[in-house]
């Protein structure tokens, strides 16, 4: 189900000793423990130290930290606590599993508090189980300004930090670096690319909470629905990508993602070499899902299977090497082409078989 490209910063994979915490960044932690709710964002920011993260902190506190709220589930005497982002007048982003019951329905029972204190009832629009995502609407929110978010998608070595709630009433932060980028999530040949793992882990109650620059610009959404690489972090849906899996949440309840139905994988100098390929750029088909746009155009899959570095790849089918004109050279570039599409467009497939190379047009579906 997962897949990974990771660009992986070594000297940044430090253990959890090597970040700073600030205004409490768990449940264990002291500064959690300590003092009164904030009134505003500009108390929450004077009671955050400054001393640690610099200006990364300043501007995580006073840009990002308004657009943060508090989001909470009552449910037979107990509350769950986690973050949630106001992305879109009314919209909050929140963890899908926080606010779903064990089933997956949407919970009953969901409040969201504002940072002055002021707590509203939100009702579930939408869960997106491949991001772990769901829209949360609440109609009274008076205090907290729609999140600022960042036009550059966050880039390896990044400093950033994780803005979050470890309780109802208690801001947290922690700075951080970006430690792992290009990441792609698959489920049932659908994906979303281009997630990032961070050093900003506010524990599970930062889930839903952005991840932001040092000018308080969201770059991303913090999610429990991926696994992390480096121990220690979290992985985030960049901020573009969240913006626009809320909007279809809240809109729609769910998020139409185009499908094509092909399993790939890529070709490497020694598969090109081992198989005869003519090739050593594009993808190899592996399936055809039945019933896909994929399996009634023609395209042809394997006729085999050859031992390639101990992995079995498959041989005498086509090879995926342009979609529409954009170059194909790994099974990512036919997850970003679907990521930038909608349902019912057609495309074009450039394939190749042995000396052979033919186009092909594929209307997308939708999953």
């Amino acid at each position: 189900m997962f897949s990974s490209r990771p660009s992986v910063l070594a000297a940044l994979v430090l253990g959890a000793g090597a970040l700073t915490a600030l205004s409490g960044c768990g449940d264990g932690d002291d500064a959690a423990k300590k003092g009164s709710t904030p009134d505003s964002a500009a108390a929450r920011a004077a009671k955050v130290p400054g001393a640690a993260g610099g200006t990364l902190t300043e501007g995580a506190v006073r840009g990002g930290l308004p657009s943060v709220v508090s989001v909470s589930v009552s449910s037979g005497g107990v509350t769950r606590t986690g973050s949630g982002t106001l992305l879109a007048t009314g919209v909050v982003a929140a963890d899908a599993t926080l606010v779903t019951t064990p089933s997956g329905l949407p919970a009953a029972g969901v409040s969201v508090r504002e940072g002055n204190g002021e707590e509203h009832a939100g009702v579930v629009e939408g869960v997106d189980e491949l991001t772990g995502l769901a829209a949360v609407r609440v109609r009274d929110l008076t205090a907290v300004p729609v999140a600022k978010t960042s036009e550059m998608a966050a880039v390896l070595g990044q400093e950033v930090a994780g803005l979050g709630f470890v309780s109802a009433r208690r801001p947290a932060i922690r700075p951080g670096n970006v430690v792992t980028t290009d990441r792609a999530v698959r489920s049932q040949g659908i994906a979303e690319v281009g997630l990032f793992e961070a050093t900003s882990a506010l524990g599970s109650q930062g889930f839903g909470g952005p991840v932001v620059d040092a000018k308080g610009e969201v770059v991303g959404i913090a999610t429990r629905a991926l696994p992390s690489i480096v121990p220690g972090t979290v992985v985030a849906i960049p901020i573009r990508s969240a913006q626009r899996i809320a909007k279809a949440l809240a809109e729609r309840g769910r998020v139409r993602r185009a499908y094509l139905g092909l399993e790939t994988v890529g070709i490497t100098p020694t598969r090109a070499q081992e198989l005869g390929l003519k090739t050593s750029t594009g993808v190899i088909i592996r399936s055809i899902v039945p019933g896909s746009p994929a399996a009634f155009v023609g395209l042809k899959k394997p006729t085999g299977t050859q031992t390639i570095g101990g992995r079995e790849i498959p041989s005498g089918g086509d090879i995926v090497v342009m979609i529409d004109r954009s170059r194909v050279d790994e099974p990512e570039d036919l997850d970003r082409a679907m990521a930038n599409r909608a349902p019912g467009r057609r495309v074009i497939l450039k394939v190749i078989n042995g000396n052979t190379s033919r186009s092909v047009g594929v209307t997308l579906s939708q999953r």
